[in-house]
């Protein structure tokens, strides 16, 4: 299934895409403004998602085409993404941050690995020299310190493990069928993660010291991190090949690290702003690319 008319075909999608990276870069932002314990920010961003999706597509066809529309593949697709949100976390608290955020951002590209597998997709030269220029930047960027001390390893397995989540996240949203509306995998997804999430978040909870200084931000993460970002992700990937969407989601480290510059005086070095410069440019230019090819298929 394509959106309809060409325009729509060939840059929405890399359009939500772009978008969706943006908001799932700030979410470090969100997180340092809340001081519950990362099992229940997991939670309450999936779990407030989906509350906003229910509000914003609340109407009585469209909940009809829920229950007609169930697939096994937008369930396990939330399943895979609590557990990447949850293993993430717990690879933060064991390990240093550029060695988690470098190993989970393996994800999109063993995603392009699973693709060419499961999903036979093919890549020519440019595509595959464009993936890895981003990841290339991706690792400019953020920077390694993998030391062999014990907890670091353990650290590094958990990130490792959501890697291959985020990994699997990607693919399943690729294998569900076509009939299946982004609004319907986005509300099957929030509320599998959410529900998966429940018991990590009632354990959790017990550190809670102040609620009420956090729930704007709470809220304000559940809109922007669980319903508007997860929903323009879950659109690009149904449409856009994986080493597509794989290419743009780097953008993402690229605008975590902005952030930290601009709001909370992180250093950036020259290494950084030329990881930053690759990835920018990979991604511009893969859309440059893929719409040139969308756009000769549709004429």
């Amino acid at each position: 299934m394509q959106p309809a008319g060409p325009l729509h075909r060939c840059f929405s999608p890399y359009l939500a895409a772009v978008a969706a990276a943006c908001l799932m870069g700030l979410l470090g932002v969100f997180v340092r403004n809340i001081s519950f314990c990362g099992e229940v920010i997991a939670f309450a961003r999936f779990a407030l998602g989906f509350l906003f999706l229910i509000c914003a597509s609340f109407r009585r066809a469209h909940f009809r085409e829920l229950t007609h529309h169930l697939s096994i593949y937008p369930v396990l697709s939330g399943v895979f993404l609590a557990f990447c949100a949850l293993f993430y976390v717990k690879a933060i608290k064991l390990t240093s941050l550029a060695n988690a955020a470098f190993l989970l951002y393996l994800g999109p590209l063993v995603a392009v690995i699973m693709s060419s597998f499961l999903l036979g997709e093919r890549m020519n030269w440019i595509n595959r020299l464009l993936v890895l220029s981003a990841f290339s930047g991706s690792a400019l960027l953020i920077g390694l310190d993998l030391t062999s001390s014990k907890p670091v390893s353990l650290g590094n397995i958990y990130a490792a493990v959501s890697s291959i989540l985020y990994a699997l996240f990607i693919v399943m949203n690729r294998m569900a069928p076509a009939k299946i509306s982004p609004t319907t995998r986005s509300f099957y997804q929030l509320l599998s993660a959410a529900l998966v999430l429940v018991p990590f978040a009632y354990i959790g909870s017990g550190g809670v010291t102040r609620f009420y200084a956090d729930v704007y931000w709470l809220v304000a993460m559940g809109f922007f991190q669980g319903f508007l970002s997860v929903t323009l992700m879950i659109f690009s990937i149904e449409y856009l090949k994986v080493f597509q969407f794989s290419t743009i989601v780097y953008l993402e480290p690229v605008v975590a690290a902005a952030a930290g510059a601009l709001l909370y005086d992180e250093d950036m070095t020259l290494r950084q702003f030329l990881g930053g410069f690759m990835i920018v440019s990979s991604g511009i230019a893969q859309i440059l690319f893929s719409t040139r090819s969308d756009m000769k298929v549709g004429n």
